[in-house]
């Protein structure tokens, strides 16, 4: 696949800011036009749609996310790497619920026009180049120094934690006043299911 021409780069960073503040259904591709400073018609020689923009951006924003800026300690075990990782990717979930409402209605939308919206190929093989997720050098770490029971599935065992820790604050976090006021926590709720998480993986 082509790699993305400098203007396609442009218009992706422009849609990422308006997808994360207001969301993809309220963003137009006008408006994303104008911001870019061409015709409507040109960025649909680029981009067929809103949504066909929204799998770049995902990309970007998933990374933003599972990206932990704070050096973990290298003389820990792979378990005690994880875990401080986990608890880190949690809080920086919190912290950026804009980024998160973005995924959910991403899937959203993507679930209701996947019949009718082709991922790009980068799409695909981006999501699968785990080597670009630091918790699988964590992971893999605990299972060859012992700290982490055996798995069949390295990479799914993985993945389940991070995946999880995301749901959960989709579902809770994005309605925490309500969670509040129905059992008095919220965040709690993801930090408590990691943390029984992580006790069934440790050796």
């Amino acid at each position: 696949m082509q790699e993305l021409t400098p203007l396609e780069k442009r218009v992706i960073e422009v849609a990422r800011e308006s997808f994360v503040e207001k969301g993809i259904i309220n963003t137009e591709m006008k408006d994303i036009a104008a911001k870019v400073g061409i015709s409507r018609s040109s960025l649909y020689r680029h981009f067929p749609s809103s949504l066909s923009i929204a799998f770049y951006v995902l990309n970007d924003v998933l990374t933003r996310l599972m990206t932990i800026d704070e050096e973990i300690p290298e003389d820990l075990s792979g378990f005690e790497q994880f875990s401080i990782y986990m608890r880190k990717a949690v809080d920086k979930l919190c912290s950026n619920l804009d980024m998160v409402r973005f995924i959910k209605e991403f899937d959203t939308l993507y679930n209701l026009k996947s019949e009718s919206v082709e991922p790009p190929e980068v799409f695909y093989r981006t999501l699968n180049d785990y080597s670009r997720y630091q918790f699988m050098d964590y992971f893999r770490k605990g299972l060859q120094d012992g700290s982490i029971k055996p798995v069949q599935d390295e990479i799914n065992a993985a993945l389940t934690f991070y995946f999880a820790a995301q749901s959960m604050t989709e579902h809770i976090m994005l309605r925490e006043e309500t969670y509040l006021h129905e059992h008095g926590v919220a965040r709690q709720f993801v930090e408590y299911a990691i943390s029984l998480m992580l006790a069934g993986i440790k050796a």
